[in-house]
């Protein structure tokens, strides 16, 4: 069964690229993962409530990253 995708964004500026992700566990909960020019940072959530602060933080990460120059990838 495919994951679920909750928020996925994806990022670029030369040579750099940066993806958000939040995804429905197939073991329930949520699997947040951000990269970043090849680093992961992955970490598996139960609380809702978490996973809310969680996309607000990539909400404003993205946004401070796009008055930078950053542009969105197509998902």
């Amino acid at each position: 069964m495919p994951s679920q995708s909750v928020f996925r964004k994806t990022l670029v500026r030369h040579p750099s690229v940066r993806s958000f992700e939040i995804v429905l566990a197939a073991d329930a909960g949520w699997q947040i993962c951000e990269r970043r020019d090849g680093h992961t940072v992955q970490q598996h959530v139960a609380d809702w409530h978490r996973v809310e602060r969680v996309a607000t933080r990539f909400a404003q990460d993205i946004a401070a990253l796009q008055r930078d120059g950053w542009e969105e990838l197509p998902n």
